[in-house]
């Protein structure tokens, strides 16, 4: 059970609109494989209002995987999972899953073997979770893709984004980028993009409705000699030609990351990140022509795990910020200031980093849909209310 605790800004008055709900989430279900173990990667929306979850199943007694996609209606409830295999691969992961508005599924994920080079691969999935066809493609030698993710623009086509590794870059700048593929419905690449120096999350890259795509993430400045502590908090703007708009970085450049990314409501956008080793919560306006603004203080909790922004109403924002005891929820004016806070306490056994909230899915009545980890509960996908 998730128990609320609130605080209401000084300033504020007590109006209801001023005021956190009574009830945070409308409804939460637990996530299980009849007893199988699974780790999450995305969850994503369906066009009927349903959920779909990617990532794979593991054991506990040897070291095969197997691909997932989890298939849940709009009320939470599962409607059916697949797993999936590849052959001669004993280790498959699924990164990224998403419906197109014909019902069927492209899932994405990456492909292990012992001796082998790993290959990434796409495939098409018919509405009830059923391998219709798959494409592989072998990553490079001198390459390690460790997140994948699926956009899909209007015109039919299909984006592939990959955060790439090079670990035979000569310098610290040259090492990460971001890799935009453009496939075809069969899954043949056409034209393939690299955005270098951009360390991307992936859960915090979307593509709007003008085909443009945006993203957070972490870059390193252009320096002699270079230091494993250069890491700065990354905006970057891409056209739907798939040029660079522009870039905009800023911190302290010390460690510093961009963990998530709204639209403002000026034209800009809304940068949530974390700044040096203790991960201290932070966030910064953009402005339309790319300027990066002032510093805003986020919140108190030092070391956040989990930053994400979001827009609500006609002018307000909704930021998640989870440590590793609790998970606050706040409600930003347009100028990124605090209205009111409340939050569940989110207590974590292991010695390990916590499982932590990678994105907050945005519904059509003003609520949002996560998945949460908890050692009592285990995973569980949950609808908060509506923020209209």
């Amino acid at each position: 059970m998730i128990l609320l605790q609130v605080i209401v800004i000084g300033g504020c008055t007590r109006d209801p609109i001023d005021s956190p709900p009574e009830t945070l989430l409308a409804w939460t279900k637990p996530v299980d494989i009849d007893g199988m173990k699974f780790y999450h990667e995305s969850l994503t929306t369906t066009p009927d209002g349903g959920f779909l979850v990617s990532g794979y199943t593991y054991h506990e007694d040897n070291s095969l995987t197997h691909a997932l996609v989890i298939r849940f209606s709009s009320g939470g409830n599962r409607m059916w999972w697949q797993q999936y295999d590849i052959d001669g691969y004993s280790k498959i992961y699924g990164d990224n899953a998403v419906q197109r508005s014909d019902g069927s599924i492209v899932l994405t994920g990456s492909c292990w073997e012992d001796g082998m080079a790993s290959s990434t691969f796409v495939a098409f999935l018919d509405e009830d979770g059923n391998l219709l066809r798959k494409v592989l493609r072998e990553v490079p030698a001198n390459r390690v893709i460790t997140d994948r993710k699926i956009l899909l623009p209007s015109d039919g086509t299909i984006l592939l984004a990959c955060q790439s590794v090079n670990d035979d870059a000569p310098t610290l700048t040259g090492r990460c980028s971001l890799v935009i593929d453009q496939l075809t419905d069969e899954g043949d690449l056409t034209v393939s993009r690299e955005y270098a120096n951009t360390s991307a999350i992936l859960e915090q890259t979307f593509m709007n409705d003008g085909g443009e795509i945006f993203l957070a993430g972490a870059t390193r400045p252009e320096k002699v000699p270079e230091s494993l502590d250069d890491l700065e908090i990354l905006f970057l703007l891409i056209d739907n030609a798939g040029n660079e708009v522009y870039r905009v970085s800023g911190g302290t450049n010390s460690w510093d990351s961009g963990l998530s990314v709204a639209p403002s409501y000026d034209g800009g956008y809304s940068l949530a990140g974390m700044l040096t080793y203790e991960r201290q919560p932070v966030l910064f306006p953009v402005s339309r022509n790319g300027t990066l603004g002032e510093q805003v203080h986020a919140a108190d909790t030092i070391h956040t795990y989990g930053l994400v922004i979001k827009q609500i109403n006609n002018s307000e924002y909704l930021l998640l910020n989870q440590s590793r005891t609790r998970v606050y929820f706040s409600k930003l004016r347009s100028d990124l200031s605090t209205v009111w806070t409340t939050w569940f306490d989110n207590p974590f056994t292991s010695e390990f980093y916590p499982p932590f909230i990678r994105d907050l899915v945005s519904l059509n009545d003003g609520s949002f849909a996560f998945l949460y980890f908890s050692d009592e509960t285990g995973y569980t996908i949950n609808r908060t209310v509506s923020f209209n």
